[in-house]
């Protein structure tokens, strides 16, 4: 799943360069807008995890199964979300959430000190 942002010359934003027409928001911005299709309903959620117990796999690229969707819960310190495909990323803190889309490929990074929760919807 492709995303093609608004793109400008501007290190500090993030947009496909070098596709006409397209322009570039500030990162974390479209992943900022997601939010969880009403018709599904939370299936379970995951243990707390810290930056010593995470799971690898949820480190590197992976991505949520067809059908499901995830929201990341941030407890305590900070996470920040990644998607492969685009680099984009944004940084979330204690009390923020994170929706994730099926089939989306991504991988999270854990501050020291953190504590967070996946939620899975259908």
């Amino acid at each position: 799943m492709a995303r093609i942002l608004p793109s400008i010359d501007d290190s500090s934003r993030c947009g496909v360069t070098g596709v006409p027409g397209s322009i570039a928001l500030p990162m974390g911005v479209m992943l900022t807008s997601l939010t969880l299709p009403e018709s599904v309903r939370l299936e379970r959620t995951t243990p707390n995890f810290t930056a010593e117990t995470v799971p690898p796999g949820l480190l590197r690229g992976h991505k949520v199964a067809s059908g499901t969707w995830g929201r990341l819960r941030v407890h305590e310190g900070s996470v920040t979300f990644v998607l492969e495909e685009t680099g984009e990323a944004r940084r979330l803190g204690a009390g923020d959430t994170q929706v994730i889309e099926p089939d989306v490929v991504h991988h999270v990074v854990v501050d020291p000190g953190s504590t967070f929760a996946v939620e899975f919807h259908r």
